[in-house]
């Protein structure tokens, strides 16, 4: 088990999270917004995700989420076209996990739920019927096969069984 996976699994509070991934990702990833979700690949892990909260104002394209292959040695943006509002979860679907297809990942927002193949750099609005709601937590139900979202104030949404497909 590498270092980067036995520190990332241990529980800490978010707002403890920029300070205990400030050693590894120097200059490269956002330092004036808070860390939201730190997610690894179950079967990758050197393979890291994080979110942040926050908004780019200043339109200078920080990102909202960030992916590393190598346990932190580089980091890349892969926000792409994800629209400029804080990123409060992350999950990998964990039916593209073990698979020869590339990971999808769903990031809960401050306006609902974006899907995104990784590497495509695209991410599209998920979730029939979801209003645009602060999602704050994402959960995949093994026994439905569902993606819930927690929301903010609307409760929690099974948004489709097969969500992946």
């Amino acid at each position: 088990m590498s270092s980067i996976y036995s520190s990332v699994t241990v529980v800490i509070p978010a707002y403890n999270a920029e300070r205990f991934l400030a050693a590894g990702i120097g200059s490269v990833l956002r330092q004036t917004c808070a860390v939201t979700e730190i997610v690894v690949d179950p079967l990758a892990d050197q393979s890291v995700f994080v979110a942040y909260s926050g908004f780019d104002s200043g339109g200078s394209g920080a990102g909202h989420v960030f992916h590393t292959a190598n346990g932190g040695t580089t980091w890349t943006n892969i926000s792409g076209n994800l629209p400029d509002v804080p990123v409060n979860a992350l999950l990998i679907d964990p039916d593209s996990v073990g698979t020869s297809s590339a990971r999808v990942i769903y990031a809960g927002t401050d306006i609902g739920v974006f899907r995104t193949t990784l590497g495509s750099g695209v991410w599209q609005e998920f979730g029939s019927g979801l209003p645009p709601v602060v999602v704050t937590r994402l959960f995949y139900s093994a026994i439905n096969r569902q993606l819930l979202a927690a929301t903010y104030g609307r409760g929690i949404w099974a948004i489709s069984s097969r969500f992946s497909r």
